[in-house]
C-alpha cells in the first residue's frame, strides 16, 4: 500500500495515490489535463519495476534546473498502473492553473545508490472546449436582449429630452408673444397721446403758413397812409372857400 506523504505544488503534504484519487476532483476543481510523453514513464515503470526502491518527480520546466516535487516509495502490492496514476496526479496537482509544466521522473534502486531509469513528460491544461451551436445561439440571444434593452432606454431618454425641449420652446414663444404685445400697446399709447396733444393745442394756421390777412374795405377807403380821412378832406375844402 502506498503510504508515503506527497507534497503538492503549495508544499502541503497528503497521502499517496489512493487518497489523491479519492480527492482528485475536489482538489483539482474538475480541471482536465493532457499529457505528452507520459507513456515513456509507463514503459520505464514496467521495465524496471523489479529493481525500483523509490521514485522522485522533478519539475523541469526551467531547463538545467530540477525542482523536487514529490517522492514515492511503492509498496509490495502496488502495481505499475497505480504508480503511473500517482505520477499523473502529482503532475496535475503541481501544474494547477498554469498553462503547462515539464516533469522528469527518476527511478532509484536500493538505498538510492543507483538510478535505474528516468523519463520526461509534459502536463498541460486541456484547451477550452468548443462552444456548441446551442450555447452560441443562447449567447447571441442574450446579447440581442441586452442590445434591445439599451435601445429602449436610449429611446426613452431621447423622448424625455424632446418633450422637455418642446416645453421650453413653447414657454419661450409665449414670452416673446407677451413682450411683442407690450411693445405694441406702448406704441399705440404713445401715438394716442401725440394726437391728443395736437388737438388740445389748436395750432395757428397763419404761423404755420406765413400768409398775412387781407385788409378790410373800411381801411382801404379811408385809412391809407397817403390818403386823408373823409373828415380831413371836408375841412380842407372849407378853407379853400
Amino acid at each position: 500500500m502506498i503510504a508515503d506523504l506527497v507534497a503538492d505544488a503549495n508544499g502541503a503534504p497528503h497521502l499517496g495515490v489512493r487518497c489523491l484519487h479519492q480527492g482528485q476532483e475536489a482538489a483539482m476543481g474538475e480541471q482536465d489535463y493532457v499529457f505528452e510523453g507520459v507513456e515513456r514513464v509507463d514503459a520505464v515503470l514496467h521495465q524496471e519495476r523489479w529493481r525500483l526502491a523509490y521514485l522522485v518527480v522533478y519539475d523541469r520546466t526551467e531547463r538545467q534546473r530540477d525542482v523536487r516535487v514529490a517522492r514515492l516509495t511503492p509498496g509490495v502490492w502496488d502495481t505499475d498502473a497505480m504508480i503511473a496514476a500517482w505520477v499523473r496526479t502529482v503532475a496535475e496537482a503541481h501544474t494547477g492553473s498554469r498553462p503547462w509544466r515539464r516533469f522528469r521522473v527518476r527511478l532509484y534502486g536500493a538505498r538510492g545508490k543507483t538510478t535505474v531509469g528516468n523519463a520526461a513528460f509534459v502536463c498541460a491544461r486541456r484547451p477550452p472546449r468548443p462552444v456548441t451551436m446551442r450555447e452560441l445561439g443562447e449567447a447571441y440571444a442574450r446579447w440581442g436582449r441586452l442590445f434591445l434593452g439599451s435601445l429602449q432606454v436610449q429611446e426613452a431618454l431621447y423622448a424625455e429630452v424632446e418633450q422637455r425641449m418642446r416645453r421650453e420652446v413653447e414657454a419661450a414663444r409665449a414670452e416673446v408673444v407677451w413682450l411683442a404685445g407690450l411693445l405694441a400697446e406702448a406704441g399705440a399709447a404713445a401715438c394716442n397721446e401725440g394726437w391728443r396733444v395736437a388737438r388740445s393745442e389748436q395750432v395757428d394756421p397763419v404761423r404755420w403758413t406765413g400768409m398775412q390777412p387781407r385788409p378790410s374795405a373800411t381801411r382801404r377807403r379811408g385809412t391809407g397812409p397817403g390818403r386823408p380821412a373823409p373828415e380831413s378832406r371836408a375841412c380842407c375844402s372849407r378853407r379853400l372857400l
